[in-house]
């Protein structure tokens, strides 16, 4: 049946890490839906993520996600989402679900999925509404390549904070590393890098974590008109297909020093339990989820605060060392 509630597929990471690149292609197999633009359900939510629903309320809320701007473009009819809503249990759940089945159902799709940025700080909400029934993508890539691509995104420069914004790129990546350790199935962690250079091989491993049969059309994109997704010119680009695989852009030197060295260093951890080299951003190892207790994850952050520049950008080469040993 189109729409289903069963086995959602959400996709998650930080902004300009390859979310909108790995939605595209999962949301053109022939069984899974997502939208063309972030649901961004939580963030614009005006009641209590546990409220109880009356029928009323319930319809009150249907209209208003569907007055949010990039909702507004879906075309949803809202008569269907009302209906998809009457069947949960008054709840905030039921209209998150709702509106998802009904995009799906526009579609003639079975299963439904979503993508928007920093989905991984909703984990507890995804368990509790779903249990284990459904599945999770998160994309990592290179902090460097990141923060030059959120910097300079839409044509123009914006100015980012550099050490609030490394500390959301490393929460991130904390969470992808211990996720990838705790949760036997059902979430998969992707490196845009490891993407673009095999992009069949690592759409295979997330379609195996969300029980979707690979199919090889999904690379072209078939189901998204918008399919280049850089922040930057098309110098030197490669493809394979629609997918970008390589270009000759410096990254790195599209960030101004000061703000470069704050990503280095207050990323440097993180980045080397993901396999990643603060310094070199085209050297990575395998990422292998490695198994600490949460007070040694808060023990290796605190070493970062607590200790000198020369000895924190010492530290990840020793750990990517270990972690490639494994």
């Amino acid at each position: 049946m189109p729409g289903t509630s069963a086995n959602p597929v959400f996709v998650g990471g930080v902004n300009r890490s390859g979310t909108s690149l790995v939605r595209q292609i999962l949301g053109s197999h022939p069984d899974l839906a997502m939208p063309p633009s972030e649901f961004e359900f939580f963030k614009r939510l005006t009641v209590p993520l546990r409220s109880r629903l009356t029928t009323e309320q319930t319809a009150r809320l249907v209209d208003d996600v569907l007055a949010w701007p990039k909702v507004a473009g879906w075309g949803l009819e809202r008569a269907r989402v009302e209906a998809f809503a009457g069947e949960g249990e008054g709840s905030v759940r039921s209209v998150f679900v709702a509106v998802l089945r009904a995009y799906a159902a526009q579609l003639g799709k079975p299963r439904f999925g979503e993508k928007t940025t920093y989905y991984e700080r909703h984990l507890r909400t995804f368990d509790r509404w779903f249990g284990r029934d459904y599945a999770f993508v998160h994309l990592l890539r290179h902090p460097v390549a990141t923060y030059a691509s959120t910097r300079n995104y839409g044509g123009r420069e914006h100015a980012i904070d550099p050490h609030a914004w490394a500390r959301q790129w490393s929460n991130s990546a904390l969470v992808a590393a211990r996720a990838a350790r705790a949760r036997a199935t059902g979430y998969a962690v992707l490196r845009y890098e490891d993407v673009v250079a095999d992009p069949e091989g690592e759409i295979r491993r997330a379609c195996a974590v969300a029980a979707l049969p690979f199919d090889v059309r999904m690379l072209a994109m078939p189901d998204f008109a918008q399919k280049e997704n850089s922040s930057f010119e098309l110098a030197g680009a490669a493809y394979a297909g629609t997918v970008r695989t390589h270009d000759t852009v410096d990254r790195a030197s599209r960030i101004p020093a000061a703000e470069l060295a704050v990503v280095r260093s207050r990323c440097a951890l993180a980045a080397a339990l993901v396999g990643y080299d603060v310094d070199d951003e085209h050297r990575r190892l395998p990422f292998v989820a490695p198994y600490a207790p949460a007070r040694e994850w808060r023990a290796r952050v605190a070493v970062r605060r607590s200790t000198g520049a020369d000895l924190a950008r010492r530290l990840p080469r020793r750990l990517i060392a270990r972690a490639g040993r494994r």
